[in-house]
């Protein structure tokens, strides 16, 4: 799937080109899209994997005993979280690779907002380095919730927003644009 400057997805398009399918309702195709993942990325140790994002964890909690900046304090604070949510990742990573069967997705009601407002923070602090514009516009959002599960939804969110901060030029824009549907 390319991606073009001001294109919009559909549902069915990120399905279509996620798993290969039109629609949600194939599930017998995405669990063995599952499958095949699995089998491609199987995690004998996690310890290897671990032990980096340990160093880095204390080391940025070592520095918050130092004086810091309010920058610096922000900066300590995006990585702190982001090193939380990867170690998280890496877990569900090893869970995943130990079972025989695809995860089930913990559906839930999502508060829209709030989902939005942490990609939005997170996201401020991937384009500082590069000196990236990001212009974020939500209408109607305040009440709106929706059945997903948040953690997944979040995730892929966060993809598609760290591949728009990598392949953007310095000085660039990222535009993100979220508003209520109609009828939803």
């Amino acid at each position: 799937m390319a991606l073009h400057h001001g294109q919009v997805f559909s549902k069915e398009q990120i399905y279509e080109s996620v798993f290969g399918v039109f629609g949600e309702s194939d599930n017998s195709v995405i669990v063995e899209h599952v499958k095949n993942i699995r089998g491609k990325f199987a995690l004998s140790k996690e310890e290897p994997i671990k032990t980096p994002l340990t160093i880095i964890k204390g080391n940025v909690e070592l520095l918050g005993e130092t004086v810091l900046d309010q920058e610096q304090m922000l900066y300590q604070k995006y990585i702190i979280e982001n090193a939380t949510q990867i170690e998280g990742y890496i877990n569900k990573l090893v869970e995943l690779s130990k079972s025989e069967t695809p995860e089930a997705l913990a559906v839930k009601k999502v508060a829209v907002k709030n989902l939005l407002d942490g990609i939005h923070e997170q996201t401020s602090g991937m384009i500082i380095k590069k000196n990236i514009k990001l212009t974020w516009q939500e209408m109607d959002l305040a009440s709106v919730t929706i059945q997903a599960d948040r953690e997944k939804l979040h995730r892929a969110i966060m993809n598609v927003m760290g591949n728009a901060v990598e392949f953007t030029p310095p000085q660039g824009t990222i535009a993100v644009a979220a508003q209520k549907g109609i009828g939803n």
